[in-house]
């Protein structure tokens, strides 16, 4: 057990360590300047512009050498402080991301987990019969407050991306679980379990627990990115959370926003897959199985 775990830290400890560095190369190598598309919105004199460009070069780190803005990142990411935001300055990232998360999780979280008929969930509900609205997290004018007419809002406008969500989804995992059960059914493990005289629901259980492996994978990856939101989902409801947040960070260019948010979703799929890992032992005799031979 202490080996097999041992393992598995390290394995995603290293994992982590080069997905944290793709996560902050990747942006620094789009095109653009994300200090001149934010100053590019103002009309300044030349020597202005370089006056403020220097500045916000030097508040946002950009000025420095490459091999201390990765160290200052990991520095930052370690003490919670992701950096300011191009996008929504003087906004902190982390500040940003977990304003944002709420509704996000809120939203997917339900879709994953339960999962051409979503595209007439928003007509009919939301254009034919006018039962729940179209577009934002909440009415507009309103603002976010532990009080019933901010939830019966939040709720009325979470359900319809909610629903979309869901049957998209629920279609996949089932149609998945069906054809990896029938393999099962029909493999040669099932047929020498008939062989030996082994009631058909007996036969049936183990290869459901076979076949729930896959989708185990499957689940932990789908729970890992969640985090990460649905953009195109969140975009068309005007939904506030990351999904919306990943598309303007886009759009305006603005990288720290945007390696804030992936190594969020570093973090979370890693997270998920040590879960299911973790879950396996439980599932899976041939995994304890391994994991004793391995220490005998």
């Amino acid at each position: 057990m202490r080996r097999y775990l041992t393992r598995k830290i390290l394995t995603y400890l290293l994992a982590f360590f080069i997905g944290v560095t793709i996560d902050w190369g990747i942006p620094r190598l789009m095109p653009g300047d994300p200090i001149q598309a934010m100053l590019s919105k103002f009309s300044l004199q030349s020597a202005s512009y370089t006056a403020q460009y220097n500045l916000f070069a030097k508040t946002f780190g950009t000025n420095l050498p490459l091999w201390q803005q990765y160290l200052n990142y990991w520095k930052g990411m370690f003490t919670g402080n992701l950096g300011l935001s191009v996008w929504a300055p003087p906004a902190h990232v982390t500040t940003l991301i977990f304003s944002a998360l709420p509704y996000t999780l809120a939203l997917l979280i339900p879709a994953v987990t339960l999962s051409y008929l979503a595209l007439l969930v928003p007509y009919l509900f939301g254009i034919v019969w006018h039962v729940f609205p179209l577009s934002h997290a909440y009415a507009q004018g309103l603002l976010p407050a532990w009080n019933w007419t901010f939830i019966s809002s939040l709720l009325n406008h979470w359900f319809l991306p909610f629903l979309t969500l869901f049957i998209v989804s629920v279609g996949g995992w089932a149609i998945g679980m069906r054809n990896l059960v029938i393999y099962e059914l029909e493999n040669d493990s099932s047929r020498y379990m008939r062989a030996l005289g082994a009631n058909e629901r007996v036969v049936r259980r183990y290869a459901y627990r076979s076949a729930s492996l896959p989708q185990l994978s499957g689940l932990a990856l789908a729970l890992g990115v969640v985090i990460g939101g649905s953009i195109v989902t969140e975009v068309a409801f005007q939904y506030p959370g990351l999904g919306t947040l990943i598309f303007n960070a886009v759009t305006n260019n603005d990288f720290f926003l945007l390696q804030g948010i992936f190594i969020f979703m570093v973090i979370g799929v890693l997270v998920a897959n040590f879960v299911i890992d973790l879950v396996y032992l439980a599932v899976d005799p041939r995994t304890r199985l391994s994991m004793q031979g391995a220490t005998a």
